[in-house]
């Protein structure tokens, strides 16, 4: 693959059918591998190069990509469509990395608490893996289980996962995510690389890319170093700028939480037990977000 990235991609993603979301995400998957996995690139070039393909991704499925209100249009009276991940090739060198689509529950209901996504199984979490209804025996890389008494979604090697839905915010507030999570590789040396955050879009529903980071990544940027244990990671953001993690994007109306897991090596495993996001209007008093629903913001 040449330093052109962007080019190829849109050609790759401008031979598949209109508002193919899951032929994307397979070009995407296999965009990102081979960059992560070439033995073309040395070790230290890889940092670089993997900013690059995610700020062409990012480019490109902008351009692509409906607005929010074309979203919201396509819903029912408010409810959600929890959707799924897909994984296929761009270039035969490359091994894919999943896409995980998640959503914050939406009950319809004035919740004290934060709206969050906690894996509790296919009805409530996903409608399909690999464009087929998940079950719990579909396959070894994923797997809804249920663990000290909590509802978890087992991951096994690189993955992403974005909130089906984008969420309106008020740069001038302060919101939080928090991720419930451990590491459950078979040694230390794979201690699982997570990074968690949201990407955020401008009025026109754009993909924003600006530096830092292809994502804002304020509620964990770490490699779990203990294995078994549960762990909880927050963050905050408020405001706008480019120069931390933070702040929003200077123009930012819209985000959706994201979380990237595994990204150290495909031996590394996940067990997630929620995600969530929240608006504060102290660091300790926080409230639901809720999704956009037919072009109106609201929160619970």
């Amino acid at each position: 693959m040449s330093a052109d990235y962007e080019s190829i991609i849109r050609a790759a993603v401008d031979r598949l059918p209109p508002d193919d979301i899951q032929g994307r995400g397979k070009l995407y998957a296999r965009a990102r591998a081979f960059i992560t996995e070439t033995a073309a690139l040395a070790s230290s070039e890889r940092p670089g190069a993997v900013d690059r393909i995610e700020a062409a991704i990012a480019r490109v499925e902008a351009a692509v990509a409906p607005p929010p209100s074309a979203i919201a249009a396509a819903r029912h009276g408010g409810s959600r469509r929890w959707i799924g991940w897909a994984s296929a090739a761009l270039v035969a060198c490359a091994v894919a990395i999943p896409v995980i689509v998640f959503s914050m529950r939406d009950t319809g209901l004035h919740l004290e608490g934060p709206v969050m996504s906690d894996f509790d199984g296919p009805d409530s979490g996903f409608v399909q893996v690999n464009g087929k209804p998940f079950t719990q025996s579909d396959g070894e890389r994923y797997e809804f289980r249920r663990v000290d008494e909590r509802s978890v979604l087992f991951v096994e090697g690189r993955a992403q996962l974005i909130s089906a839905d984008r969420y309106r915010v008020d740069t001038s507030k302060l919101y939080r995510m928090e991720i419930g999570l451990r590491s459950v590789a078979t040694d230390k040396s794979h201690a699982s690389r997570v990074n968690a955050g949201v990407a955020t879009y401008d009025a026109d529903g754009k993909l924003q890319t600006d530096a830092p980071g292809t994502h804002r990544y304020f509620a964990m940027q770490e490699a779990l170093s203990t294995l078994d244990d549960w762990q909880q990671r927050s963050g905050f953001i408020t405001g706008e700028g480019n120069r931390t993690h933070t702040t929003f994007r200077p123009g930012t109306r819209y985000v959706r939480p994201i979380v990237l897991v595994n990204y150290g090596s495909a031996e590394q495993a996940v067990e997630i037990d929620y995600v969530r996001f929240d608006e504060c209007s102290t660091p300790t008093d926080c409230r639901a977000v809720q999704p956009e629903t037919e072009g109106a913001a609201k929160t619970k």
